[in-house]
């Protein structure tokens, strides 16, 4: 059984007409993921500018025309930031976009800290030898490494 997470409240959304401004202080936080400028525009070739006012600054997040009715976008604001939006235009924009969830506990930066000790997997013979024929295999090779090294160091030498 599939469970769907209600929805309901997760769309965000806001309509600016030309010549007003939309603000608010962020209750909580959100993402903006497209401005839609309205096909019944009375200019269709005319400019719009969407417009971003944050932090005392203001910014311009696109320019929607007749060949470009809209944008993605990907703006995230945070619960307790001052935001504006308004048009520099003749039209009506659509801003769309999601509320953030305020309950993150299932990212939990403690669980995805690193520890100095890390676990290291151990390796495994791919022919299914138990461990002790694989410890077994490595002393004979080592020991005939050993003896081969020692033979011809002694028959390279003079008798």
């Amino acid at each position: 059984m599939v469970v769907i997470t209600d929805i309901t409240n997760m769309f965000w959304g806001v309509i600016i007409d030309a010549g007003k401004r939309y603000s608010q202080v962020v209750k909580q936080g959100f993402h903006v993921s497209m401005a839609a400028l309205e096909s019944t525009a009375k200019k269709p070739n005319e400019n719009v500018q969407v417009m971003l006012q944050h932090d005392a600054s203001e910014y311009l997040l696109c320019t929607l025309h007749g060949n470009r009715l809209q944008q993605p976008l990907d703006l995230n604001f945070a619960t307790g930031e001052q935001v504006s939006f308004s048009l520099n235009g003749s039209g009506v924009v659509h801003l769309t976009g999601y509320l953030i969830p305020e309950d993150d506990d299932d990212y939990d930066e403690e669980s995805f800290s690193e520890s100095e000790e890390e676990d290291v997997p151990t390796l495994v013979d791919a022919s299914g030898d138990s461990k002790k024929k694989l410890v077994a295999k490595r002393k004979a090779v080592a020991s005939l490494q050993a003896s081969s090294s020692l033979s011809s160091s002694s028959s390279s030498s003079p008798s």
